[in-house]
């Protein structure tokens, strides 16, 4: 290839060489420019930002060649520009200094003119080529950049969207479920229609959640929380939730069980979900027949699956797993059968598709948005699971759930690399036993990974006549949630990689444990300040709201007080109608509501008020309301004011992290001892207010 139009210096102290380096190579069209010594050539450089190449003499007057490179090599725009030395040294020496200075190549005297235009051709190829990587680098993080950036909006749309309209959805069937109530005696022949409007509202929250979904598992923000949990307990509380729809189309459901099934760590909920929308859609194509889940544990070396049905089944690898198991070796195998309608063979290939419909015409039967298998496919493969379908048309069908037994998360494996410390056999040990009180006691879990703190707190809640059990961590605190119901959970917010806000997440997305309230605590590492967050809900679905009004009820220091006494609420959010709804929710429980959306008039509402509850929403600008629950513990000199802190956001593990080094920040400028803590939790739990607390 030939070199069209370049720039090239030439730097000899000889005429006659200039002379004829330049004529040389102004056959190849290039451009000549000359300078007589190096201190000529740095001025030619600094005046002309085109050249492309120079041709360099070493021995030269004033500002020799191996000082020329030692400033070009220096220099922050020039160090790149290549350079050939045309010099009568031909010793090895000069050659190896001249490399080492950042010289591209070494021509020496008497020059050969076909070796000197092939060199400086070469030369100029390779900068041009290289000024291309350097200008498709520049593209690719401009792109990158912008493809970030576009990433970020689309996460921040994805969450504000959720957020905006699941909201008027809240209030619709909220306030839904008030009218259901309130027509009972009023006009009792519109409670039908006030449960449509709640009905179609759930499925059009419904809808929405799943489009949601797939947004999040495309945009790669869906996250997984595991934990460990027993699989009968799973299977049962999937026929539980599925058992009304498969009565009303009189199917026939059939369960079978292997005995050992043992445990599974994975994501109870997306598991859960997957269940739950295999067995709708099996009940959905089928009319008066059977239905049939089999769970089964598969262990290595036992064969697994026979060859004829794994020809049958096909299963669809579209995206890759997002978390597996290290080669495991047993897995959990979920088969749902059903005797209905079946499914074309030419369908099969694209049944886990977005939005794809076997039944697409335009007077569709069976409804629905083809979402369903979708997820559960990707919420599979997130766990390192896989999902098969084999079916005949007019026959039925089969789905095959595959689930190892230990999912790694692909973002929280990263945390196993610098471990935290694991407790002696003395810390995995609840530090009491739960026999020295009455078994009508209330029982208080605590997880808190402190276990100086555990211990305190055991000491100090059983002198106020409560059963406590500890645990060092959150996997072993929802474990110990699942066997014991307990009354309270005494939360530390602070637990190691975000752990908190997966428990609490997870005790709030079960329907076994989402009534258990979580007391939720600050304390910094070292024990030096703390502060209570105060019961800690989401409130992202209209189920959550109906459960808040009960919320209150299990604080003994509200309920002492009894029916008789007017008892004062201050409610703070900045959601109008989630702050309505939760309203009218505790003034038909009896309480006085003072509501606001103004952290500073709460401020000063408290003084006045002397309110016997606090309700905040988490969310507020500025995280306004960390500050105002820090500030109200340090504060709070005689006995703490019970609250109740909210969120009717989905959380992201961003939105976690951010949170956590806010509250590690608040940690560092608030002065409240871990005593005051422990008197304040103590006071906030006791069964009996007036009887004093003391360490």
């Amino acid at each position: 290839m030939r070199a069209n139009g370049g720039y090239v210096l030439v730097v000899d102290d000889d005429e006659n060489s200039r002379l004829y380096i330049s004529r040389q190579l102004q056959q190849s069209e290039l451009v000549v420019l000359t300078a007589e010594d190096g201190q000529q050539a740095i001025e030619v450089l600094d005046t002309t930002p085109a050249i492309e190449l120079i041709l360099l003499d070493i021995l030269m007057p004033t500002l020799d060649g191996f000082r020329v490179l030692e400033l070009l090599k220096a220099h922050p725009t020039l160090r790149h520009l290549p350079v050939v030395v045309v010099s009568s040294l031909d010793d090895l020496k000069s050659l190896v200094r001249c490399i080492e200075l950042g010289a591209e190549d070494y021509l020496f005297k008497p020059l050969n003119p076909v070796l000197l235009k092939a060199r400086v051709e070469a030369c100029l190829e390779r900068k041009r080529l290289r000024d291309q990587e350097t200008a498709y680098v520049k593209q690719l993080q401009t792109e990158k950049a912008a493809a970030e950036m576009a990433n970020r909006a689309r996460s921040i749309f994805l969450a504000n969207i959720s957020h905006e309209l699941r909201t008027p959805l809240n209030a619709i069937i909220g306030y839904s479920d008030i009218l259901q109530e309130d027509l009972q005696d009023l006009a009792p022949s519109l409670v039908p229609d006030a449960e449509k409007i709640r009905a179609s509202g759930k499925r059009l929250l419904e809808l929405i959640n799943d489009i949601l979904d797939i947004s999040k598992i495309e945009a790669g923000k869906m996250e997984l929380y595991l934990e460990r949990f027993d699989v009968a307990s799973l299977v049962a509380d999937v026929v539980h939730r599925i058992t009304p729809q498969l009565d009303t189309s009189g199917n026939t459901f059939q369960l079978d069980c292997s005995p050992e099934l043992g445990t599974l760590h994975a994501d109870l909920s997306k598991l859960s979900q997957t269940l739950l929308n295999l067995l709708d859609n099996a009940n959905k194509f089928t009319q008066q027949g059977t239905i049939t889940l089999t769970v089964r544990r598969e262990d290595e070396g036992s064969g697994g699956a026979s060859a004829d049905r794994e020809e049958a089944q096909i299963a669809i690898s579209s995206l890759p797993s997002l978390s597996s198991s290290p080669d495991p070796s047993s897995y959990i195998v979920f088969t749902i059968a059903d005797t209905g309608i079946g499914i074309d063979p030419d369908h099969l290939p694209y049944l886990f598709q977005n939005f794809y419909q076997v039944d697409d015409s335009a007077t569709r039967k069976y409804g629905g948005t083809g979402l369903g298998l979708a997820l559960s496919q990707r919420f599979c493969q997130m766990m390192g699971g896989t999902i098969t379908v084999a079916s005949q048309l007019g026959q039925g069908s089969v789905f095959t759930v595959r689930m190892p037994v230990d999912v790694i998360d692909h973002q929280v494996s990263m945390v196993t690399l610098h471990p935290e410390p694991v407790p002696d056999a003395s810390e995995l040990q609840p530090p009491t036993e739960l026999l020295q009180l009455p078994d009508e006691a209330k029982l208080v879990l605590v997880i808190d990974s402190d276990r100086a703190m555990r211990d305190q707190m055991v000491q100090m809640l059983n002198r106020q006549g409560l059963r406590v059990i500890t645990a060092w961590c959150g996997e072993e605190g929802l474990r110990l949630a699942r066997e014991l119901r307990p009354d309270w959970i005494l939360l530390d917010m602070m637990l190691p990689a975000l752990e908190s806000w997966q428990v609490l997440s997870t005790l709030k997305a079960s329907a076994n444990l989402a009534e258990i309230p979580v007391l939720a605590i600050a304390k910094a590492n070292d024990q030096q300040s703390s502060f209570i967050v105060g019961v800690t809900e989401y409130l992202t679905k209209p189920t959550d709201l109906s459960r808040f009004a009960r919320l209150m009820t299990h604080y003994p220091i509200l309920t002492a007080k009894g029916d008789a006494v007017t008892k004062h609420s201050l409610l703070i959010g900045t959601e109008t109608s989630t702050r309505q709804i939760v309203q009218r929710l505790l003034e038909k429980e009896a309480w006085t509501v003072t509501a606001t959306d103004s952290i500073r008039i709460a401020t000063g509402a408290i003084a006045q008020l002397q309110p016997d509850l606090i309700l905040l929403d988490l969310m507020l600008p500025d995280m306004q309301g960390f500050a105002f629950l820090a500030d109200l513990h340090a504060r709070s000199i005689e006995a703490p004011i019970p609250t109740i802190g909210f969120t009717t956001h989905d959380l992201n593990r961003d939105d976690r992290e951010w949170f956590n080094s806010y509250l590690e920040t608040l940690l560092q400028q608030t002065h409240s001892s871990p005593d005051k803590l422990l008197l304040d939790v103590c006071h906030l739990l006791s069964p009996h207010p007036q009887v004093k607390v003391c360490i």
